[in-house]
């Protein structure tokens, strides 16, 4: 799997091969009887059935290969915690803080911001089909496609967190009213394999620090010491005052 280097949660574009031609047979006056459907219509053909909860540990993400330790009560918590402490970072910031980033080529605040917000509607949708579907099919998708695409660089930062935020309360209820046997129910990715709803809750979370880190980097890029910063301040107090005369 390809990653890209912003966020190394998530998947890049799914490459699926392309399948041979197949030649056309020749022509007959004789019609053959259409084949019967090998697979029901809510069935996609090729998807593996998704393992259930005693097979698949929660703890364990297929989609960064990481072990998320902690309770899904924890984890859910986590999320609902991750506006605030958003909030908190990007308080106060000016038309030249959004534009900051965490280091040479990577995104801005705000991208990082309407990556955030594109996510959640993702999540939003695969949660979705995880809970209600059997067998659900993920789409994967490429995120610096999306960047570039729709204009991260120029999208409002303050709506694109008022999305995300929502979205986020809106998903989270979502999972509560589900109750918990939901969230052993999951879904296939293209990449990943078999993942489930515990599993994604937990892979949302970490997400959620890897990019509030980069962004508390991002505020932090710019700034000096504090102690240098205080030193030269009063450097630049001390040389304004007028020379005082030596008394002789």
């Amino acid at each position: 799997m390809s990653t890209p280097s912003d966020s190394p949660f998530q998947p890049s574009d799914d490459t699926t091969a392309t399948a041979p031609a197949t030649a056309t047979p020749p022509s007959s006056s004789v019609v053959a009887p259409i084949a019967a459907p090998s697979a029901a219509p809510s069935e996609t053909p090729g998807a593996a059935p998704v393992e259930s909860d005693e097979s698949l540990d929660p703890r364990v993400c297929p989609a960064c290969k990481k072990t998320h330790e902690g309770t899904e009560a924890a984890a859910m918590k986590g999320l609902a915690q991750s506006p605030a402490r958003l909030a908190k970072l990007v308080k106060g910031l000016d038309a030249n803080g959004w534009k900051k980033s965490y280091g040479p080529g990577k995104w801005s605040i705000r991208q990082i911001l309407a990556h955030l917000r594109d996510c959640e509607m993702v999540y939003a949708v695969r949660w979705r089909k995880m809970i209600s579907e059997e067998n659900a099919v993920l789409t994967p998708f490429d995120q610096d496609l999306w960047a570039s695409g729709t204009a991260y660089a120029k999208q409002d930062a303050k709506q694109a967190f008022a999305t995300w935020s929502a979205l986020r309360m809106t998903n989270l209820e979502m999972l509560k009213l589900a109750g918990k046997p939901a969230l052993a129910r999951g879904g296939n990715h293209p990449e990943y394999g078999p993942i489930t709803a515990a599993q994604l809750v937990r892979h949302i979370l970490a997400h959620d620090d890897n990019h509030l880190g980069q962004i508390e980097a991002a505020r932090a890029s710019g700034r000096k010491p504090a102690k240098r910063a205080a030193a030269a301040k009063v450097k630049r107090a001390t040389s304004k005052r007028p020379a005082k005369k030596k008394r002789r």
